[in-house]
């Protein structure tokens, strides 16, 4: 194509120029015989500025509105000639026109340039004005989260002023929002008993070291059972998914325990049960899922060994996993009564939980005899209840303290596992 097409076309060879008040216009922009404004751009027919290509051969602005013939912009004000933009309104700095016209608008031929089909969005960071059924949802998802928070709140709330409210003003439903007659006894009544010091220490040394031993056994089992080039995977683990259907018994455990010279120690409550299956299963779906295979194959080309890997990459990476799951044997090992209950004859072994069902159950066949009057009769009708919720609290308290610092962890990982791919 020689030059005198090329310059018909509007394609030119000249290097961009800039106006006089700064508009810069693209390399080959052709521009007809005329003067330009000092305050304006003349978007004469073939001129553009240099962020858009008008497909019609109007001139466009910086933000592809394109202009008709002959219009005048200029700062902060509307066209000279009172006409609008071809295709939509005018999109200058400080103009006058308004917001973007699209009744009746239509796109640029070709498909070059936006399109003011739909309405705008919002400007200067305003937020979407909610329609009618958007604002009823919004307030019925609302009120439904409320309903919901209080349904599982209120429960832990009414023990928490029962366990310190009169039993009578309790048992007659007087007490459901605030509490009444405050007293003490049953808290004083359930750390009176030194064995609960001692169910205390035992509970906590059960519920830590067994914690860590379960860590120690479930996560290098997990990440051995991830690997693929482990070729005897499958087959370890299907053995560990039939011990979730079928196990030996009651009694059939009991003697392996006793011949394992187990029962009345404290390793019956650590040893035996010292992985869960389940929670295997998670620990071994979050190491394949969550770990790409290329992050192994870099860490290898490094001089990186399993061992190294598995501590120093696999680990680390891996936190919102170790916590879920320490957390459920954390929660186990803490509410555990019935390995105590089985195992266990010395009361110096006995459990936080066990001592409780201990105090709890003397205090209801007291009041039992309450029947017999007199001032035992008395007594307990009035505290019976009291320490029965106070009991509540003093089991559940720990792991309400522990539990929000760990929560965003737990919020992270209670969907590990769920996807596989």
């Amino acid at each position: 194509m020689d030059s005198t097409r090329m310059r018909n076309h509007g394609i030119g060879t000249e290097p961009a120029r800039m106006g006089s008040d700064g508009a810069t216009f693209s390399k080959g922009a052709f521009r007809s015989s005329g003067s330009f404004p000092s305050g304006g751009v003349s978007g004469s027919s073939g001129s553009f500025p240099i962020s858009a290509v008008s497909p019609s051969g109007g001139t466009l602005l910086s933000d592809g509105a394109p202009l008709s013939e002959g219009t005048l912009l200029s700062d902060g004000a509307s066209p000279s000639n009172g006409t609008s933009p071809s295709y939509g309104s005018l999109h200058s700095k400080g103009t006058s026109s308004g917001s973007p016209r699209i009744d009746g608008a239509e796109p640029p031929l070709g498909g070059i340039g936006p399109s003011f089909h739909g309405a705008p969005p919002p400007t200067n960071g305003a937020r979407p004005r909610l329609n009618g059924k958007e604002l009823a949802f919004k307030i019925t998802l609302g009120l439904l989260c409320t309903f919901i928070f209080l349904i599982i709140v209120y429960p832990l709330y009414f023990i928490v002023i029962a366990s310190f409210s009169d039993s009578t003003l309790v048992a007659t439903g007087k007490v459901w929002l605030v509490p009444k007659n405050i007293s003490f006894f049953g808290y004083q009544e359930i750390f009176k008993d030194m064995r609960i010091w001692t169910g205390y220490r035992n509970t906590v040394f059960y519920t830590l070291f067994g914690t860590l031993v379960n860590m120690l056994f479930t996560l290098p089992a997990a990440y051995v059972l991830s690997r693929r080039e482990f070729r005897a995977r499958k087959v370890i683990m299907f053995i560990f998914v039939v011990t979730m259907f079928f196990n030996g018994g009651l009694i059939p455990t009991y003697l392996l325990m006793k011949d394992l010279h187990l029962t009345n120690t404290i390793w019956v409550f650590i040893i035996p049960f010292c992985v869960n299956v389940f929670y295997l299963i998670i620990a071994r779906t979050f190491f394949e899922s969550s770990l790409p295979q290329e992050l192994h194959e870099a860490a290898v080309m490094d001089g990186c060994s399993h061992f190294t890997f598995f501590f120093k990459v696999a680990l680390p990476l891996s936190k919102a996993m170790i916590s879920v799951i320490g957390l459920y044997y954390l929660v186990g090992h803490w509410n555990d009564f019935f390995t105590a209950l089985i195992y266990i004859r010395n009361n110096n072994l006995q459990p936080l939980q066990m001592i409780l069902r201990d105090i709890l159950l003397s205090n209801q066949v007291f009041a039992g005899g309450a029947g017999t009057g007199g001032d035992a009769g008395g007594y307990a009708q009035r505290y019976a209840d009291q320490i029965k919720y106070g009991v509540i609290i003093v089991s559940t308290l720990p792991i309400l303290v522990i539990y929000p610092f760990i929560q965003k962890y737990f919020e992270k990982g209670v969907m590990i596992g769920s996807i596989k791919g």
